[in-house]
């Protein structure tokens, strides 16, 4: 009610008004040819659709991974024993699994795809859900005979050592001053 009283908007335009005085700068015009316009704009055009291009290799990679197999597990088949179902805090033998220290690498290839990695560290400092479900290693591995067509593109394309080749000179050459992560381009190798 108050916003459309003409006093109010007198004073909202003189505010306004002076802060436009005060923090306003006058656009300084230098005097350009044609040539140099062209050349700007022939510049700075091909960065748009090549991080559009990224952005779609990326999306397009993260839609063709394939799924994740998950098992459901008691700890008892996990631990191979029988565990304490009280409430009990802090790092006891049954939770020393998943701690930092404790662990110890697979050496062969059957060791890591049936090792149990959980995502959930606050599983287990108290007590233990009675069922786990947890990611397996193992996932199914495409060869050229069982691979889908979407699949097939991106593998066609990724063992053309040119396109290769263009597709690293683009990664590298593109930002050269710019030396943070780019989240994308990680994504896209992940």
């Amino acid at each position: 009610m108050h916003a459309t009283k003409i006093s109010t908007q007198n004073l909202l335009d003189q505010i306004l008004e002076k802060i436009f005085k005060q923090f306003d700068t006058l656009a300084i015009i230098e005097d350009t040819n044609a040539i140099s316009i062209r050349a700007a704009v022939a510049l700075w055009r091909p960065l748009e659709p090549k991080e559009v291009a990224c952005h779609c290799i990326s999306a397009i990679c993260r839609l063709q991974k394939p799924p994740r197999i998950y098992a459901e597990k008691t700890l008892e088949e996990i631990l191979h024993r029988s565990i304490n179902n009280e409430c009990h805090p802090g790092d006891r033998d049954d939770n020393l699994w998943i701690t930092i220290n404790d662990y110890k690498p697979p050496k062969t290839q059957t060791e890591w795809e049936q090792t149990c990695f959980l995502d959930k560290s606050f599983h287990g400092y108290y007590k233990w859900p009675k069922i786990i479900k947890y990611p397996l290693n193992k996932r199914e591995r495409y060869t050229r005979e069982n691979m889908p067509e979407q699949v097939a593109i991106l593998y066609d394309r990724f063992i053309d050592k040119k396109y290769v080749a263009q597709f690293i000179q683009f990664m590298v050459l593109d930002k050269e001053t710019d030396n943070s992560l780019d989240v994308t381009r990680y994504r896209m190798f992940k």
